[in-house]
């Protein structure tokens, strides 16, 4: 398990090829996002997706979301009505998941359900550099085990890496987050929207 660090927010050349590779290649990672420190992967690679699941005790009925650079991606993966390109306009980049009707015949996506998808574009400028350098959506959640508070503090997100780290294979570092709540989570169709999560 390799630490990384953010420089003035942002990762080095170097640094983001390395773990763009890395995640291309089935590693999972833990990072800073703009609520707390998040857990994630190619959304490409099943196993990667399963050790997210193994890792946090987490139950495969609870689908993970997945991180996006931009609502141009969104339409690659989503079936998005006016009403969720509306809310997307508005909130994104930001601490809003729009959980959507999820493409058809889609391949090589191990995240959500078989109909539908959370899809999010984080405020976090490292997180959406990592995504289009992978070219590929990141499936992700909360570091911490299920039902646990999240991991604000460096510290603890390195120490959360450390236990699990035949498991992880990246820790990207940015000093302790502003403690902000996770992000909420709103499914929408085209007649209506809801939420999921406040």
């Amino acid at each position: 398990m390799k630490i990384y660090h953010l420089y003035n927010g942002m990762l080095s050349p170097d640094d983001l090829y390395e773990i763009s590779e890395k995640l291309q290649c089935g590693a999972v990672m833990v990072h800073p996002t703009d609520t707390c420190y998040g857990l994630a992967c190619d959304i490409r690679n099943q196993e990667a997706v399963n050790a997210i699941y193994a890792i946090k005790q987490r139950s495969f009925s609870k689908p993970l979301s997945a991180l996006i650079s931009s609502l141009d991606m969104a339409f690659d993966y989503g079936v998005l009505s006016d009403r969720a390109i509306d809310l997307a306009v508005h909130a994104w980049p930001g601490r809003l998941t729009l959980v959507v009707p999820k493409k058809e015949n889609l391949e090589n996506c191990f995240v959500g359900t078989q109909k539908s998808i959370g899809l999010r574009v984080p405020a976090c400028a490292t997180t959406r550099q990592i995504v289009s350098a992978v070219h590929s959506p990141l499936a992700t959640t909360s570091v911490n085990n299920t039902g646990q508070p999240e991991v604000y503090n460096e510290s603890d997100a390195i120490a959360f890496a450390q236990t699990h780290a035949d498991q992880i294979d990246i820790c990207i570092v940015s000093g302790d987050l502003f403690p902000r709540p996770v992000s909420r989570i709103v499914g929408v169709s085209e007649e209506s929207a809801w939420i999921i999560r406040k």
